[in-house]
């Protein structure tokens, strides 16, 4: 979805139902998956880590800043696309 829709917001496209609806379902999956992310073991050192203490450690100290930025950036642009 989002490498199909990404390019063309360059073009201004009518807006439809399907794709409002498409954005809100693909923004809250990811939104999901940041959350599920918490409980996904990581490949350590002397291998898979699955307790949730290192787990969410390790994910705050590596992708978590940059998942939130782009998460939060969808959701206000959401936001923003709905007082148009």
């Amino acid at each position: 979805y989002d490498i199909v829709v990404i390019p063309l917001l360059a073009y201004d496209l009518p807006s439809s139902m399907a794709w409002d609806v498409a954005e809100i379902f693909i923004t809250s999956a990811w939104t999901l998956d940041l959350v599920f992310t918490f409980f996904r073991g990581f490949e350590g050192v002397s291998g898979v880590e699955m307790r949730i203490n290192k787990i969410a450690r390790h994910y705050l100290t590596t992708w978590f800043i940059f998942d939130v930025i782009v998460i939060g950036l969808d959701w206000v642009l959401w936001a923003m696309s709905g007082s148009d």
